[in-house]
């Protein structure tokens, strides 16, 4: 969330803001570029791909 370290509460604020966003969430500009930068990690491209959410 605040460093260079992927920590646990890095998945949960990506997916409570991802699905913020998806109900149609106006979220800032910040948090768009951070769920923008966690969707870009291998791994979870492949669990957006195994979930049907990608």
């Amino acid at each position: 969330m605040f460093g260079k370290t992927f920590t646990v509460a890095d998945p949960y604020l990506f997916q409570l803001a991802r699905g913020a966003a998806e109900l149609g969430f106006q979220l800032p500009e910040p948090l768009r570029d951070y769920i923008a930068r966690i969707e870009e990690r291998p791994d979870v491209q492949a669990a957006l791909r195994r979930e049907g959410l990608a």
